[in-house]
């Protein structure tokens, strides 16, 4: 499946175009601090239709996390993934999609 995350008006209307041609495509809306981690785990590619920076901003836990499990060879255990969890949960971005 391949996961389309939306914020704004526009995004939204891009998302439902590409949709109509992708047979598995997705949409995933609100906030993106939620619909980031949903989008991950059910997931096989995403298109995110945000701003570079948001998007860099608020996947870079997750990133940083899993390439350091690939690429370092770290331990990466439950209370790390919990922290990352745990900050999506609590991120400042999404409290301030909310309130738009």
């Amino acid at each position: 499946m391949i996961g389309l995350i939306t914020i704004t008006a526009g995004g939204r209307a891009a998302a439902e175009r590409l949709a109509a041609v992708l047979p598995y495509a997705h949409i995933y809306d609100g906030p993106a601090a939620s619909a980031l981690p949903l989008a991950f785990a059910e997931c096989d590619a995403i298109i995110s239709f945000l701003a570079v920076g948001a998007t860099v901003r608020i996947a870079a836990p997750l990133i940083t996390v899993a390439m350091s499990a690939i690429f370092l060879k770290e331990r990466v255990r439950i209370y790390r993934w919990s922290a990352v969890t745990i900050g999506f949960a609590v991120d400042p971005l999404s409290r301030s999609e909310r309130s738009q």
